[in-house]
């Protein structure tokens, strides 16, 4: 029931209660009619002028929570990831690991430096350019936004995020950047480029953090690219410790597009034991997709649909066998209810905002350790 119709009914009650006791009232306090009626409508007016302050108080609180959603800078819950020496690699030498990754950006330097740059469109020229010179000049920068359990809010995995600066250092967002990217033919030079920033954040990590997972995006665009692919799926099956360590995160529309080599190459990829993630999962879908990818570990599904759910529906969702990861959750109204439809993982603005992640020597700073407020919740 919402909080206008919970007030309609309230002062509904307010006047039918002091016109209730304005008739009984002469009979119940034995007193003067006019004195009954002036006492009845007294209170019922005290009552209604008490709920107004209630009610405003409560918006009040509700606008301040969403303001410090928006504009205070969150830490993040739980244990941070802290790089260390790279641990040793068990199946190829570092060396090998560092030279394959070089190679790798070279690679998607050369791209923009060449096909894509004669794509760009004079409506979009100036972003585009930019683009290009950031990935050709390594000024894509990884971020870490934490994936929480509940009702701990401890820290158990995180997603892999792109931000890129211009040339004088300014943030670029995704939501500006990746539609120009995708209309340019960048997009798969972008995730060239974070996934080899989160393999060399996974060796620097080594054998720490065990049961940490860090999900990184593949979007439609890449999965449907045969080269990227087979360049993937070559990779990593040279490096199969990353199997305890990746989760590959596509989006429902992604999965569902596939075409038949595509998917040949996805169940290759679950062959050598990586999990994925699925985004963007709407409730209706969830019995196709785990029918369709047995390898799904998690589905990620919208805060508001989850609770807008019945509570058959919910139980079928917690008992389904694949993780819900609640998204979008910004408000602690949300994580409460959350918790009370048995769903065990969150991720939003509430646990925490991406945050740089420290690859490599001279990188920006990793994710902060909780902040009081996250330790005493």
């Amino acid at each position: 029931m919402t909080r206008r119709k919970r007030s309609a009914i309230c002062y509904t009650a307010y006047v039918s209660g002091g016109f209730l006791l304005s008739l009984v009232g002469p009979q119940i306090w034995n007193v003067d009619p006019l004195v009954a009626f002036v006492a009845a409508w007294t209170t019922a007016l005290c009552f209604a002028i008490g709920h107004i302050f209630i009610a405003v108080n409560a918006r009040s609180e509700d606008k301040t929570a969403q303001l410090e959603i928006r504009n205070q800078d969150f830490e993040d819950g739980g244990r941070p990831i802290e790089p260390g020496p790279p641990a040793p690699d068990n199946v190829q030498d570092d060396d090998d690991i560092e030279a394959r990754l070089r190679a790798l950006v070279q690679r998607v330097s050369e791209r923009c430096s060449g096909s894509a740059s004669r794509r760009l469109e004079s409506s979009e020229h100036a972003l585009q350019a930019m683009i290009t010179d950031a990935v050709a000049h390594s000024r894509v920068r990884l971020h870490l936004q934490p994936i929480v359990q509940l009702p701990s809010r401890q820290t158990v995995h995180y997603e892999a995020l792109s931000r890129i600066r211009d040339a004088n250092g300014k943030v670029i967002m995704p939501a500006e950047f990746l539609p120009a990217a995708a209309r340019a033919g960048l997009g798969g030079a972008l995730e060239n480029m974070q996934l080899a920033q989160v393999i060399s954040l996974c060796r620097q990590i080594g054998g720490r953090h065990e049961d940490t997972r860090i999900f990184c995006n593949l979007s439609q665009a890449a999965v449907a690219d045969h080269a990227f692919r087979r360049e993937l799926l070559g990779f990593l099956g040279t490096h199969r410790a990353l199997v305890h360590r990746l989760i590959f995160e596509l989006s429902a529309a992604s999965l569902n597009s596939l075409d038949d080599d595509a998917l040949a190459d996805m169940s290759a990829l679950e062959a050598l034991g990586f999990h994925m993630s699925v985004d963007d999962v709407s409730l209706s879908e969830l019995p196709d997709l785990r029918t369709r990818f047995e390898n799904i570990a998690f589905t990620k599904i919208n805060a508001d649909e989850i609770l807008a759910a019945d509570a058959a529906r919910l139980s079928q969702i917690a008992n389904g066998g694949v993780q819900i990861i609640a998204v979008r959750v910004e408000s602690e109204r949300q994580a409460v209810a959350l918790l009370d439809a048995g769903i065990g993982f969150g991720q939003g603005f509430l646990f925490g905002k991406p945050r740089p992640a420290r690859v490599g020597a001279g990188a920006e700073t990793q994710p902060r350790s909780p902040s009081a407020r996250q330790r005493a919740a």
